[in-house]
């Protein structure tokens, strides 16, 4: 895939560690890590909203590039993005960096459309997993 038809992702690298990183949520700032393909882990934060835009049409199974500091472009994937149980907002995301040359793996959702003949005629549908 071309990287200029692919998801792109602007971040930068992250200073605060620990609870300081409160404030930046504070700021609609969501903090990172970037991991993966024998490189030292990365702290990185990523704006809210360029982060929910791009998760909703990525997800967990596309290509990401990522540009750290405005350098080189990283492919990546999201690995985790973890939410707050009660206000149902990012807190964390971290990101895998992969080697398109090498075969990755990733959990694939599966979204049932429309309605089967028997679930129509009175029947039950049990969709196992």
């Amino acid at each position: 895939m071309n990287t200029q038809t692919a998801f792109q992702l602007p971040v930068q690298s992250r200073q605060l560690t620990g609870r300081k990183v409160k404030r930046l949520r504070k700021q609609g700032i969501i903090p990172g890590n970037v991991f993966g393909e024998n490189q030292a882990s990365t702290s990185i934060q990523v704006e809210e909203k360029q982060l929910m835009k791009l998760y909703h049409q990525a997800g967990g199974t596309q290509v990401i590039y990522l540009t750290i500091d405005q350098q080189k472009k990283q492919p990546v994937m999201i690995a985790d993005l973890e939410f707050d149980p009660v206000k149902d907002t990012p807190l964390h995301v971290n990101f895998r960096r992969i080697n398109l040359k090498e075969k990755v793996t990733a959990e694939v959702p599966i979204v049932l459309q429309g309605e089967s003949e028997a679930a129509k005629q009175g029947g039950v549908l049990v969709q196992l997993l």
